[in-house]
């Protein structure tokens, strides 16, 4: 039932976390950290800095990755079991109007999960000051096998944003996805 859907809301670090940050964000200038997964933060290498929420996902050395030497590996075999990482930023819709967003991925074998939004993806999504929803943008959706891709977008800012979130993974979907080289550049105005 639509009314018992749980809310998702985006939490800024605060604490340890924050003091922690080796550059605060910018809301007039967004970016994703790590975005090629070369920095970890345990003894195996395998969660990435920056990354959150991860699910069914590790840092994996890959001697073709397209920027460095590791890629995320998403690997799922039960549908509808989350398969994701996450990372906030700040956005300001009224001094940012359009982003580059890009990655590299490749896919083996990927599928839906039971339900249509349970999808391998990567989308961009934008909260108001309240921190409500107000805009859910997919940069791509996955799907069978294909080797390594550059997938670009310029995405629209909405001028009530405040923060985003960059999720990526299979979502609730099956297979195995590999991405790297995660962007998120601000377009200035000519």
């Amino acid at each position: 039932h639509a009314s018992n859907r749980a809310r998702v809301r985006f939490v800024p670090m605060t604490g340890v976390a924050e003091q922690q940050r080796e550059k605060l964000p910018d809301p007039a200038e967004p970016t994703l950290y790590n975005g090629s997964f070369e920095q970890t933060i345990d003894e195996e290498g395998r969660i990435p800095s920056g990354w959150h929420y991860l699910r069914a996902a590790a840092v994996a050395e890959a001697s073709d990755a397209p920027d460095g030497s590791r890629v995320l590996r998403f690997e799922n075999l039960a549908p509808g079991e989350p398969s994701r990482a996450l990372q906030g930023l700040a956005v300001d819709g009224r001094q940012v109007t359009r982003l580059d967003a890009g990655l590299s991925a490749r896919g083996d074998n990927l599928a839906a999960g039971p339900t249509a939004e349970q999808t391998p993806a990567a989308m961009l999504t934008f909260y108001d000051a309240r921190r409500a929803v107000i805009d859910n943008v997919v940069l791509a959706r996955f799907r069978g096998d294909f080797d390594w891709r550059r997938i670009r977008r310029e995405i629209l800012v909405p001028l009530a944003a405040r923060e985003a979130i960059f999720r990526v993974g299979l979502l609730g979907g099956t297979g195995r996805l590999d991405v790297d080289d995660l962007q998120l550049v601000r377009i200035r105005s000519e």
